[in-house]
């Protein structure tokens, strides 16, 4: 999904611009969110939906200024979960995130030549 659109958003990391209203964005909406929504929803009784939405706010945030889990945790808040499960689960669904940007990154590295034995 992002792998067509990779060489547009490293574009955006050299627009101060860009960065600095995605960073207010994102402070809004905590500000929002904690204030404005109280949920009760755990981790235990997630559904699907939720699930799959979280983890669509993540790939949002590999936009430069976005925080990954301020949008997973906005999300959450917005989807019912109280902020400690909303937290909860943005890092339970961190790992499969961080091992895609891992295995990317890898990519990019034996892209260029360079070896396994040289890292």
């Amino acid at each position: 999904m992002i792998l067509p659109f990779r060489t547009a958003i490293k574009s955006l990391f050299d627009s101060t611009f860009f960065v600095g209203c995605a960073m207010i964005l994102t402070g809004f909406l905590l500000f929002f969110f904690s204030r404005y929504t109280h949920g009760d929803k755990t981790e235990k009784n997630a559904s699907l939906t939720d699930a799959l939405l979280i983890g669509l706010s993540q790939a949002v945030s590999f936009f430069p200024g976005l925080s990954r889990t301020a949008c997973s945790v906005t999300v959450g808040q917005g989807r019912g979960f109280s902020r400690k499960a909303a937290f909860s689960f943005s890092v339970l669904l961190s790992v499969p995130a961080l091992l895609c940007s891992d295995f990317m990154t890898l990519v990019d590295v034996f892209s260029v030549g360079i070896s396994f034995s040289m890292l």
